[in-house]
């Protein structure tokens, strides 16, 4: 009867440990399947993660080339207003400055018609040169076309004079100064120009 308990014993230890094996067994095969799920699980997040981050580097690569864009167009639309500030101060000033030429002209008149008092005379010299200082300040620059050809883009010839051939063509005498404002024409000088005669 001892043996028979042995026996028994002995056969229950052995299926508790054929159990035990089969009870590992599965825990491994378990564990095998959740470490395979795991790693695949992985895998996708990775791959998830990829996809994510190249979309990321579009967005970014876009949103950098649109803000280039606004730089560029940021700096020439404040080109633009600059330009556009510099045309409407030079128009003010040709408007100014041609309100002004008669008053040059009549200062000009005034010199030329002082007779004999010389601190008169003094006092508006010195008021014509100072007026004209401040005017040339400004870009404005006097037309002299006198000895040189005649020139229609900057002179209007009011007269013919007779002259010799050498002189054919040429600005024999300016009646009205010319002027130019900035290198564009503010007033064309009027000239009598020189024609020789057959003589």
């Amino acid at each position: 009867m001892t043996k028979d308990v042995n026996d028994n014993s002995q056969n229950r230890e052995e299926e508790n440990n054929q159990n035990r094996k089969n009870d590992d067994s599965e825990e491994l095969i378990y564990e095998d399947d959740q470490v395979e799920n795991n790693l695949s699980s992985i895998e996708e997040k990775v791959e998830k993660l990829k996809k994510r981050l190249k979309q990321c580097q579009a967005e970014k690569e876009e949103h950098l080339t649109n803000w280039q864009k606004s730089q560029a167009d940021l700096a020439n639309y404040r080109k633009r207003q600059e330009e556009r500030i510099k045309e409407i101060y030079q128009a003010a000033n040709v408007k100014l400055i041609n309100d002004l030429l008669p008053v040059l002209d009549a200062l000009e008149k005034a010199i030329e018609c002082q007779d004999s008092n010389q601190k008169t005379k003094q006092g508006l010299d010195f008021l014509y040169n100072q007026f004209k200082s401040v005017l040339s300040n400004y870009g404005l620059e006097i037309i002299n076309p006198v000895g040189e050809n005649f020139n229609p883009d900057f002179c209007e010839a009011v007269d013919i004079i007779p002259c010799s051939k050498q002189d054919e063509g040429k600005v024999m005498e300016v009646i009205q100064k010319g002027y130019v404002l900035d290198h564009r024409l503010l007033r064309p000088a009027k000239v009598r120009v020189g024609k020789a005669t057959n003589s």
